[in-house]
């Protein structure tokens, strides 16, 4: 039986190119080396597509919207957008897009699109140049979850964070550090209070003893394949 992972990108690759959107290896964008910087004489004619800094896969199938500006006033379905995998990480296969319209959806499957830096670029056909990268980020997306009891002048917390594991399908414990902090009396600042590991489970508890009314949040920060994420504030 072929192994999932396998089968998701065997299903993804036939789609994509049975929709066209891969093209055949002939088709390949033309390297950096071999291609001028604009299309036209113009240095404004450049097609750009709105690329968000980050893109967090939290589900099996994440799309993204990115709206198209075209100032060459090239045909609709004439402007070409590339994905490429950032040149100083693993080599991946660029996906294409044909503008049907004025927004480009991006389309990622949890276990075909690895986590990491990519570049967005637009081309015109027939001109043979790409223009200039729209650097983004994908990565997985993350949970932290900050609970207080109190008792008198104590107040006992549990904090519990997971992360989204794309091989599942499913969030799962994240077992790591989270900095808990609380509010300053300029109603601004966040000030450290103290680092706590979670268990095999996601989970941690401690206690805070003597303390009066304060707000607070649990941070996790980013790693190399999850981004980070910060719990709502709690007053306790």
């Amino acid at each position: 039986m072929t192994p999932r992972p396998l089968r998701s990108l065997l299903l993804a690759t036939t789609l994509a190119l049975a929709a066209g959107l891969v093209p055949p290896a002939s088709a390949a964008p033309p390297t950096d080396d071999t291609v001028p910087a604009a299309a036209t004489d113009d240095p404004g004619c450049a097609p750009e597509a709105t690329v968000p800094r980050s893109v967090s896969i939290d589900r099996p199938v994440v799309e993204v919207a990115m709206p198209l500006s075209n100032p060459c006033a090239a045909p609709r379905g004439d402007v070409v957008v590339y994905s490429e995998y950032d040149r100083t990480g693993p080599s991946f296969g660029g996906s294409r897009w044909t503008a049907a319209d004025d927004v480009v959806v991006w389309r990622f499957d949890d276990q075909v699109v690895p986590p990491g830096p990519y570049q967005v670029r637009t081309r015109l056909p027939g001109t043979y140049s790409i223009f200039e990268a729209s650097p983004t980020t994908v990565g997985f997306g993350s949970r932290v979850r900050l609970t207080g009891v109190r008792d008198g002048e104590d107040v006992t917390f549990r904090l519990c964070a997971a992360y989204y594991n794309g091989r599942r399908d499913a969030f799962v414990p994240w077992v790591r550090d989270l900095v808990v902090q609380r509010l300053g009396a300029d109603g601004v600042t966040w000030e450290y209070v103290k680092t706590h590991q979670m268990d095999a489970g996601g989970c941690g508890d401690f206690v805070l003893r003597d303390v009066g009314v304060e707000t607070y949040q649990a941070r996790a920060s980013t790693g190399a394949k999850i981004f980070g994420r910060t719990s709502p504030a709690l007053r306790v």
